[in-house]
């Protein structure tokens, strides 16, 4: 009969103990300042005027609009957008500086010896902003009509293609 009686009064306690830990978490979670409290940096590592920065203004005009803060584009150029990544790495982990960066940040590592930081490590994707196609051209006056040639050219005269 008491192992039955302490079995129930358990599982009251329980229920109650359950219920506290809930209320008091949504309490937290309603004390919580809204963020963001301060201006929020967007950083590229591009100049004025190129396809990132472009992007980055569109994107910060948006964000500032709809969480009624500051929101603004620097440009920390260099590096092939090495030097505003690695800023953005040194930053403190607080939200409030974001890096706007095309595939450069997936290539560099491949074409730099040595790396001031980890792109796997030192920075978490937050979302693709948009996609853009590339497009190999060539002057009229050169021979290949196609990538297929292209590559036969290049085979058959090295160091003319570059």
């Amino acid at each position: 009969m008491s192992v039955h009686r302490n079995i129930s009064w358990f599982k009251s306690s329980l229920r109650g103990l359950t219920l506290l830990c809930a209320l008091g978490g949504w309490a937290c979670v309603h004390a919580q300042t809204p963020w963001p409290q301060k201006t929020v940096r967007v950083v590229v590592g591009f100049p004025g005027g190129s396809t990132p920065d472009v992007a980055a203004r569109i994107l910060a005009d948006g964000l500032s609009k709809l969480w009624g803060q500051a929101v603004v584009v620097e440009a920390k150029v260099g590096a092939g957008g090495n030097v505003g990544s690695e800023f953005v790495v040194r930053s403190p982990a607080d939200g409030y500086t974001l890096l706007v960066t095309p595939s450069t940040l997936t290539i560099n590592p491949f074409l730099f010896a040595k790396m001031p930081f980890d792109v796997q490590k030192d920075l978490a994707p937050v979302s693709v902003m948009a996609s853009q196609e590339l497009v190999l051209t060539a002057t009229n006056a050169f021979p290949p009509r196609s990538v297929a040639e292209l590559i036969a050219f290049a085979k058959a005269n090295p160091g003319k293609v570059t």
